[in-house]
């Protein structure tokens, strides 16, 4: 295994999990015309955690989806 970073990075910055991980693809959460808006801007969010643990994963990181929409579709002076 190798691995690599495009910028200086300190070794406390850098970690790995090695583990019987379930990836659940958070992206669902979004609507169909959500994203109609997003574009091609829209991506894919995953989440992971151990098995047995999807719906927990679900619940906690559902506002991640919302949050990132109501980023993207509000005016940039608001972000600020």
């Amino acid at each position: 295994m190798s691995f690599s970073t495009a910028s200086v990075t300190s070794a406390n910055q850098i970690g790995f999990a090695i583990g019987p991980f379930e990836d659940v693809d958070l992206s669902d959460f979004r609507e169909l015309d959500d994203d109609e808006k997003l574009g091609t801007q829209a991506v894919r969010i995953h989440g992971y955690c151990l098995p047995g643990r999807a719906t927990e994963l679900r619940n906690t990181c559902m506002p991640l989806a919302k949050v990132g929409l109501q980023a993207h579709t509000m005016p940039r002076e608001s972000l600020t």
